[in-house]
């Protein structure tokens, strides 16, 4: 998991993590509301853990990136979401206050995707580290915004800010040296969606069990039954 957020547990706990944690210094009564909802899960989902079932039609390494754009009043900043996926198994996941305001929510996927390029590459190289193997590239990125999709395939970005820009190029880079190869994702499927904003609980039940989350067999002292079915 990425150092950039509180959360340490599932992927469903960053963004409630992330969203009280500019909160913390000067506590409000919402952020405190927010804070005790934040326990009230914790204390509810203590039998629940990530399951790993290695899917050999899965990718070897496959990102999901979202971005929420602009739905924070106090200062517009955009929440990106990346979730990174070994075997069809979540490994790493962060859910992050984008550093700049941006101006549309193009822009915003333009930024969570760079963050996914980076951290899907680093797994990349891990996994050919531990396994002294050569695997699939290039890696799978699921994007659900069409209009990002193709202006990174078409290297037209027409924002004037240097930061995005370098973000935008970089993106285009790791798709033209074969590193990253863009597929657009229908938000029904879009496993990062519980990173970057909240869901109802039909929603965000699909997918905990998409990500692995679930109620895990324990015995009566408490421990994982890991060879039960």
């Amino acid at each position: 998991m990425n150092g950039d957020h509180t959360a340490c547990g599932p992927p469903e706990y960053c963004l409630r993590c992330e969203s009280s944690r500019g909160s913390c210094i000067e506590p409000i009564a919402r952020a405190l509301d927010c804070g005790e909802n934040i326990l009230r899960y914790v204390e509810g989902t203590k039998e629940w853990g990530l399951v790993y079932r290695r899917n050999t039609t899965a990718p070897p390494v496959q990102v999901y990136t979202d971005a929420d754009w602009a739905n924070n009043e106090h200062d517009r900043k955009s929440i990106s979401g990346v979730l990174v996926q070994v075997f069809g198994c979540s490994v790493s996941w962060q859910t992050k206050r984008q550093r700049i305001v941006s101006k549309s929510s193009t822009i915003a996927e333009y930024i969570a995707a760079d963050d996914g390029v980076e951290e899907a590459h680093w797994v990349h190289l891990l996994l050919r580290r531990l396994t002294n193997e050569e695997h699939q590239v290039p890696i799978p990125a699921m994007i659900d915004n069409k209009s990002t999709i193709k202006r990174l395939l078409d290297g037209r970005n027409s924002d004037a800010q240097k930061t995005v820009d370098c973000r935008f190029f970089a993106v285009r880079d790791a798709v033209t040296t074969g590193i990253l190869r863009l597929q657009y994702c229908p938000t029904t499927v879009m496993l990062a969606d519980c990173l970057t904003k909240a869901l109802g609980v039909t929603r965000l039940h699909e997918l905990r069990k998409a990500l692995g989350v679930m109620k895990l067999p324990l015995s009566d002292a408490g421990e994982v039954l890991w060879n039960s079915s």
